[in-house]
Formats: structure tokens, sequence, C-alpha cells
């Protein structure tokens, strides 16, 4: 399976951005995923490019797997590092769960590391998809 997502990233609250929770510059990205599945499996890799409003962009590669490690829970891995010029590079490392709610819902969660060229720190993304037939 191939896919082509493309993300426009804008943060909406000044409050975020004075706290260093979001970035006022507008982030445009474009990523390419190629995953291959399995029966009860799936590998894959990406790689994305992000053009940031008022600063060089970057670019992201990785590699992710998932598995049906119980009835309508998948649990996911992901190695991902972005990189710019002159910039450290910045590597996360995350563990989660698909959990399926119903055919039109999925609740999303990761927890793992992001380390830097001198810090680490721990990261999380709670989420939901929405399925369309």
């Amino acid at each position: 399976a191939v896919a082509v997502q493309p993300m426009w990233i804008s943060s909406f609250s000044h409050a975020a951005q004075r706290k260093g929770l979001a970035s006022p510059d507008d982030e445009f990205v474009l990523p390419l995923q190629i995953a291959r599945h399995f029966d009860h499996s799936a590998a894959g890799i990406e790689i994305a490019r992000h053009w940031v409003e008022h600063a060089g962009g970057s670019w992201q590669a990785g590699v992710f797997g998932e598995y049906d490690c119980a009835a309508a829970l998948e649990c996911l891995a992901e190695l991902n590092t972005i990189w710019s010029a002159g910039e450290a590079t910045q590597t996360t490392v995350n563990l989660g769960a698909r959990k399926s709610i119903n055919p039109h819902l999925n609740l999303i969660g990761s927890l793992g590391r992001q380390i830097h060229a001198s810090s680490a720190q721990t990261v999380f993304y709670l989420g939901v998809q929405l399925l369309k037939d």
C-alpha cells in the first residue's frame, strides 16, 4: 500500500505559542508512506518533507510496524528521525496501540522518548481516527 497524506499545521492558540507548546509559524508536510500488510501485522517506511514558514524546512524518515495483539486491538511501534541543515537530529521511539471502538471510530495512543543531541524527553500521543466506508 502507498499513501500520500498532505498536512497543514497551524497554531490557533496564542497561549500555546507563549508556553512553547506550538509554533507561531505555519507548516506544510508532504509524507509518503509505503506499507506491506501480512496476516496479522504490517510494516512500513515513511519519508516526508516539511516546509516551515519563516524557517528552513526539514526532512523526516522512519519505520513503523503493527501487530494484531488482541481482539480489536493493534499494537504499534515506530522509529522516526527528523533532520534539517545546521540543526541537531531529533529521533523518536514510540510504542502504542489502536483500539477499534466501532466500524467508524478508532482510539489511538502512544508513549515514547524523543532524543535530541544532548537531551531526551517523554512524548505521548492520544487521538481518534474517523473511518469512512
